[in-house]
């Protein structure tokens, strides 16, 4: 019982620390967009839109892990989910221009979109509301 109870409480951690770096990702760049804009020599309101290219997407894609979880597992939806996060998070760093910048955000936000669900679901299951 106590390796059940273990395995439990290592998922649960796990979990809640792949959400907080999947809402992290979305608002780190806000205090930096001054000095994304210096850098990339591009106006303010220009770099300031790379917050909504990560949330937008992210919001509308909630909606259909789900959907295709039911479809193709959750667990492999949300390792799938988690790797497309890691990566394209990764694939960011390498940005040469803020165009670049949103894009990654927006692929970012529609693969970093299904731990929060997925994960909740989980959660339920590991422990039941009794």
């Amino acid at each position: 019982m106590s390796m059940v109870v273990d395995d439990r409480e290592r998922l649960l951690r796990m979990l809640a620390a792949a959400t907080f770096l999947i809402f992290f990702q979305a608002y780190m760049v806000a205090p930096i967009i001054p000095a994304l804009s210096r850098a990339f020599g591009a106006p303010v309101e220009t770099v300031g839109l790379i917050v909504p290219a990560y949330l937008i997407p992210y919001g509308i894609a909630t909606l259909v892990y789900g959907l295709l979880a039911d479809r193709l597992g959750i667990h492999r939806l949300m390792l799938a989910s988690l790797a497309a996060f890691a990566g394209l998070t990764l694939l960011t760093a390498t940005a040469t221009s803020i165009g670049e910048i949103a894009l990654w955000r927006i692929l970012t936000g529609l693969g970093a979109s299904g731990v929060v669900p997925l994960g909740l679901t989980l959660v339920g299951r590991l422990y039941p509301y009794e």
